[in-house]
C-alpha cells in the first residue's frame, strides 16, 4: 500500500508538471522549431529548384535566339538562291532565244545550201 501512495504521489505530480505552463510551452517551441527547420529546408529545396528552372530557361533562351538567327540566316540564303535561279532562267532564256535567231538566220542565208546542218 505504502508503494501504491507514492505511485499516486508521483503520478499526480507528473501530470501537474506536465500540465505546468513551463512544459506546454517548452514543448510548443520545440514543435515551432521543428516546423521551422522543416520550412527551412522547404525553402532551400525551392530556391534550389528556382534555381535549376532558371538556368534551365536561360539555355533555352539562348537556343530559340541562335535558331532564330540562323533561321534569318537560312531565309537570307534562299532568297539568294532564288534571285540566282531567276537570273539563270532569264539567261537561259535569252540563250534559248539567240540560239533559235541564229538557227532561223542560218535557214535564210543557206536556204540552197545542203552542207549546213541545221538540227545541231
Amino acid at each position: 500500500t505504502e508503494l501504491r501512495d507514492q505511485n499516486e504521489k508521483f503520478e499526480a505530480q507528473i501530470q501537474r508538471l506536465c500540465e505546468s505552463p513551463f512544459i506546454s510551452s517548452a514543448y510548443d517551441k520545440e514543435e515551432r522549431m521543428s516546423r521551422l527547420a522543416d520550412l527551412e529546408q522547404n525553402e532551400k529545396n525551392q530556391q534550389l529548384k528556382i534555381q535549376h528552372l532558371t538556368e534551365t530557361a536561360h539555355g533555352h533562351h539562348a537556343a530559340l535566339v541562335t535558331m532564330k538567327k540562323q533561321c534569318e540566316t537560312l531565309k537570307a540564303e534562299k532568297e539568294a538562291a532564288l534571285a540566282e535561279v531567276e537570273e539563270l532562267r532569264a539567261r537561259h532564256s535569252d540563250t534559248t532565244q539567240q540560239t533559235q535567231l541564229l538557227k532561223d538566220k542560218m535557214r535564210l542565208y543557206a536556204q540552197n545550201e545542203e552542207d549546213v546542218d541545221l538540227d545541231a
